[in-house]
């Protein structure tokens, strides 16, 4: 086996992995029957399980590990930041944006959320958590961080309330996760987004699994295709997984070899752990909308302007109706209607001096009939009035996500256009 030490410096760390998870069997999606959607207890389990959860934080000979959390605990506490992280870089939430925290506990993952900027409400179904919650935020709590407590069924909030909903480590514990569901996309806004991250499958057989339920916590494993299917019978459009790194604590790829790994030799780090790590640890984000990306939370803006004309001359306070044909060049879809004031897409002009000096940033705007795909185009007109000074300016034709940027700013080509003004114009 030396050579495979040699050649696959992976081998053994996947293979020890693989041993440690007997339910874990490669390939076994291409044979297994699908799951079906999830099934809720009934009503008389429910409620118990749901007692037993408020008591769960009520005993005073664990408060101080609770205010220390995710740190009291060494082992796990580090995991618990790794992976709240990579969840909070999937999302890439936005100040002012409204987030609910669900299922948030003592409240650490709520005040990191709120550090952002963003009004978040972290909602726990255990009044001693959301004390402890409290009593963790202190005086450094927002005025954009509240606390409410869950009672087991439905989510205190109105329809289409939040941008973000965030279960960090609380799904499995549900004994109702179907109702659930349905409650979170009541709560979404129109094209928000559910992000998790939860132990998967073989969880419950897990050791510390048994302790907890010993306290009469649920302990149930998180079937990503089970998942899939639940989250789109209550009317999710899609679901997406993120693809981890490979867990430190089993693999790290030894210096001497780094640079035969970053010149293609990628066997050198075995797919298994990362198959390991989507199983038993999943992280990955529900989407209520129809589009992968929206100009919400755009990943790239680029667009091509062709104005009617490239010059325009004209006498002082003249109404102006410019023509242009644009046309969407990325994956992100501009959306006629944003949130908060931001994600929604027009045309723009910035008025500028013949020098490219900036008189008018917010010259004149023009909306979007409808949202624009991937190379869909339309034709618009943006209407605007002559300067009433004369003389020779720039008209920069470009495409604005209001509350996020000019697309220029992003590395789309802007369109100048001449404009002319003089009091003999026609």
């Amino acid at each position: 086996m030396n050579w495979l030490k040699i050649l696959f410096p992976g081998f053994r760390s996947a293979r020890r992995a693989l041993s440690h998870q007997p339910y874990f069997q490669r390939l076994k999606f291409l044979w297994s029957t699908p799951p079906l959607p999830y099934i809720d207890m009934p009503a008389e389990q429910i409620k118990e399980i749901n007692q037993s959860s408020k008591k769960y934080f009520e005993d005073p000979a664990n408060h101080e590990f609770w205010l220390n959390k995710p740190l009291s605990d060494g082992e796990w506490g580090p995991w618990f930041l790794w992976r709240f992280g990579l969840l909070l870089d999937c999302l890439q939430i936005r100040p002012k944006e409204r987030v609910l925290d669900f299922g948030c506990g003592t409240g650490w993952t709520s005040l990191l959320i709120a550090k952002i900027g963003a009004d978040v409400t972290g909602m726990d179904i255990a009044p001693g958590a959301l004390k402890i919650a409290e009593e963790i935020a202190g005086e450094s709590k927002k005025s954009n961080l509240q606390f409410v407590e869950f009672d087991g069924y439905r989510i205190p909030s109105p329809d289409e309330n939040f941008d973000f909903v965030i279960v960090f480590e609380a799904f499995h514990h549900l004994p109702n996760r179907l109702a659930i569901l349905q409650e979170f996309h009541r709560v979404l806004a129109p094209h928000g987004i559910l992000g998790f991250a939860e132990p998967g499958v073989g969880h419950s057989q897990a050791e510390t699994a048994h302790s907890e339920q010993e306290k009469g916590v649920l302990e149930q494993d998180i079937d990503l295709e089970q998942l899939y299917r639940s989250a789109l019978s209550v009317g999710f459009q899609d679901m997406e997984i993120v693809v981890p790194p490979v867990v430190p604590q089993n693999f790290t790829l030894p210096i001497r070899r780094l640079r035969w790994y970053m010149r293609g030799l990628s066997f050198l780090i075995s797919a298994d752990l990362i198959r390991v790590a989507m199983l038993t640890g999943p992280i990955g984000i529900l989407r209520k909308g129809p589009y992968p990306k929206t100009s919400l939370h755009p990943s790239t803006l680029k667009a091509r302007l062709r104005p009617k004309r490239k010059s325009i001359r004209t006498s002082p306070d003249t109404e102006i109706d410019l023509h242009v044909e644009i046309e969407n060049l990325t994956d992100t879809v501009w959306l006629k209607e944003g949130r908060h004031g931001a994600g929604y897409v027009r045309a723009g002009i910035q008025l500028k001096q013949p020098d490219r000096k900036m008189i008018d940033r917010d010259y004149a705007r023009s909306e979007l009939p409808h949202d624009l795909r991937k190379n869909e185009r339309v034709r618009l007109s943006i209407k605007f009035k002559a300067p009433h000074e004369t003389g020779n300016y720039i008209l920069m034709l470009d495409m604005v996500n209001e509350g996020v940027c000019w697309f220029q700013e992003r590395g789309s080509e802007p369109v100048s256009v001449e404009l002319i003004v003089s009091r003999t114009s026609a």
